[in-house]
Parts: C-alpha cells; sequence; structure tokens
C-alpha cells in the first residue's frame, strides 16, 4: 500500500497517529463492523482509550458543562469531517460508492453542525470558532514546560474526540485514486469512532434532554456510516 508522504510532527504525536492508524487499517481489512465499537447508551463508560480518557464531569458552577463540552467536541469534530469529505470530493480519480458515502457526510454533518450550535447558543455558551490550520512559524509565549502541559492537556481531548492533526489532513492531499479511497475512509471511520465517544458520554452523563437527543442522533447515524 502506497504510503503519502506527511509534514512533520512531533514524536509523540507521530507515534500515536501511526497506532491508531494501523489499527484502523486492521479493522478495515479484516472486514470488522463497528457495531462492537458503539457505547451503549447506558452501563459502564465507554472511552476512545480505556484507562487514558474518562468519562466528562459536570461542575457545581455549571451542571450543563458535560453538555457544553459534548456539543463543543463534536462540533470540532464534525467540522473536521466535513473538510475532509470536501478535500475528497475535490478529486476526481475516486470511487463513486465512497464519493457517495463522502456526499452524505459532507451534507448530514454539516447540518447537525448547526443544530449543536443552536444548542450552545441556547446554554448560554460559545460556539468554537473555525480552526486555522497550524503554522510552522507561530510562536508561543509559554515556557517549554507550559507548553507541553499544554498540548498534553488538548492532545487529550483530540483524541477522545477521534480529531486528525494537520499531518494526517495532508495525507489526503497528496494522494489520488484508490490511495485516497482508503485515506479517507481511514480517517472518517476515526472522526466517526471519536464522535461516537463522545456522543456515548453525553448520554451517560449529560444533564440536558436536548443534548443527549443530539447525542443519540448521532450514535444512530454514525453506526450506519461505520458500518458501511
Amino acid at each position: 500500500m502506497h504510503r503519502a508522504p506527511h509534514a512533520s510532527a512531533p514524536a509523540r504525536r507521530r507515534r500515536w497517529t501511526a497506532a491508531v492508524a494501523g489499527a484502523g487499517l486492521a479493522v478495515a481489512l479484516a472486514g470488522c463492523t463497528a457495531s462492537e465499537e458503539v457505547p451503549a447508551a447506558s452501563g459502564s463508560a465507554n472511552t476512545y482509550l480505556d484507562g487514558v480518557l474518562s468519562t466528562p464531569t459536570h461542575t457545581s458552577l455549571n451542571p450543563l458543562q458535560g453538555d457544553i463540552d459534548f456539543a463543543t467536541m463534536t462540533v470540532r469534530n464534525h467540522r473536521q469531517a466535513v473538510r475532509l469529505s470536501e478535500a475528497y470530493l475535490a478529486k476526481e480519480d475516486v470511487d463513486q460508492e465512497v464519493r457517495d458515502i463522502a456526499e452524505g457526510v459532507r451534507d448530514q454533518h454539516a447540518a447537525r453542525i448547526d443544530e449543536l450550535s443552536r444548542l450552545l447558543e441556547g446554554w448560554g455558551a460559545a460556539v468554537p470558532e473555525e480552526e486555522p490550520e497550524p503554522s510552522a512559524e507561530e510562536s508561543s509565549t509559554l515556557s517549554p514546560g507550559e507548553e507541553e502541559a499544554q498540548l498534553s492537556a488538548q492532545d487529550t481531548a483530540d483524541m477522545r474526540a477521534g480529531l486528525l492533526t494537520a499531518s494526517d489532513r495532508a495525507a489526503l492531499e497528496s494522494v489520488g485514486g484508490e490511495d485516497a479511497d482508503r485515506t479517507y475512509l481511514l480517517q472518517l471511520h476515526r472522526l466517526l469512532q471519536g464522535a461516537v465517544t463522545v456522543a456515548g458520554n453525553e448520554l451517560q452523563s449529560g444533564t440536558d434532554d436536548s443534548g443527549k437527543k443530539a447525542a443519540q442522533g448521532i450514535l444512530d447515524q454514525n453506526r450506519t456510516a461505520m458500518q458501511r
């Protein structure tokens, strides 16, 4: 299988990304379905990486904080899925069946972003801004230790939501044909699984009925997409 070149990243990001991609490829080649990965609406917590990520907790100051975290993370996740699908659809030499999947993901996720944004506004929370692509020229005013701690916390949150790194996104841009089909499906599966995990935690510990209803819709939608 052709390995697409990608931009350099910190070693800890490369190791984690390679591990997840390899695991996803093994699942894809084995023909496994996603039904075994979907968390139930009740019972034990199901996280993206067992022992690393835990179910979000609510604070006494804001009982809706868990719902807000769910919606915020899912908006970020879905925006990446839309951008990933648009990048794939811009290619000409790709599989028609996969193209159909990408069109469905683009349209369904865009509608879900609007729904979650309205929920956030109704809860008095800010809708996350569009995230710019990371730049190698960006400088930081933090000390090396502070910057490392901040990146570690963000990495944990991003892993939980299945988010892609800049180098992941560059991998799709540099390939075409069957390599583009495989790369898109692997990265899409990762995003779908991340959204499933976040939604499952919302169903287990969320406090707002509208948030739970949205979470159930995401679980149902992503089950179908992951199995396909």
